[in-house]
């Protein structure tokens, strides 16, 4: 009787523990199914608006949109010491690799055509840094007005930054704000995203 009875129990606990697995997997993948879907939703709303354009408050209500509405820009108070040490650093990255130490021309060419001096087969661009910093690929050469910076052909090299001495600005300045404001909201929305998740899980349990 004692074997019977414990047999049982051992038969009612496993199908205790099968039932438990079995409502944590459902909630689990519920979950996951509604943060995948709001994320989603964010890219949709990220990708129909043009990345320069500023959302307005209404619409800046999903934390993926808000903080990927922006730009980068380089830090403030930069000295021209520390962008030289980055450069040199880029340059020997590229000598390392066996490139030219710049990839841009003195005689401001640029494209597919013209290789770095001393790297035939390369594709030359523009400096950033210079007067010239746009190339225009149909043109095949390097200048700073809008016919060789914002055609369809056209590659403004001042927009590519060092990511070390650069900043991701966002437009949603209520999102932004100083650091501490910006780590404070952005707090405040993760756990509001959170919070709501986790009131559907419970709607369907």
């Amino acid at each position: 009787m004692k074997l019977l009875y414990s047999k049982r129990y051992r038969k009612f606990l496993f199908m205790v523990g099968v039932l438990f697995f079995y409502f944590c997997y459902r909630s689990r993948h519920h979950f996951n199914r509604n943060q995948s879907q709001g994320m989603a939703n964010d890219d949709v709303i990220r990708k129909s608006r043009d990345v320069n354009q500023k959302l307005t408050k209404s619409q800046c209500t999903a934390m993926l949109s808000c903080l990927t509405n922006g730009t980068w820009t380089m830090k403030k108070g930069l000295k021209s010491e520390e962008i030289r040490k980055r450069s040199d650093i880029d340059a020997y990255v590229l000598e390392y690799q066996g490139w030219p130490r710049k990839l841009s021309r003195s005689d401001l060419k640029c494209g597919r055509k013209y290789g770095p001096v001393g790297q035939e087969n390369g594709i030359s661009i523009c400096d950033g840094q210079s007067e010239h910093p746009c190339c225009n690929e149909d043109k095949e050469a390097c200048g700073n007005t809008p016919e060789y910076c914002n055609c369809e052909s056209c590659t403004n090299f001042t927009k590519y930054l060092p990511a070390e001495l650069a900043e991701w600005n966002v437009y949603d300045k209520e999102v932004a704000g100083s650091p501490t404001d910006s780590q404070y909201q952005l707090s405040a929305i993760k756990q509001r995203h959170w919070q709501n998740n986790t009131r559907n899980i419970q709607t369907i349990t």
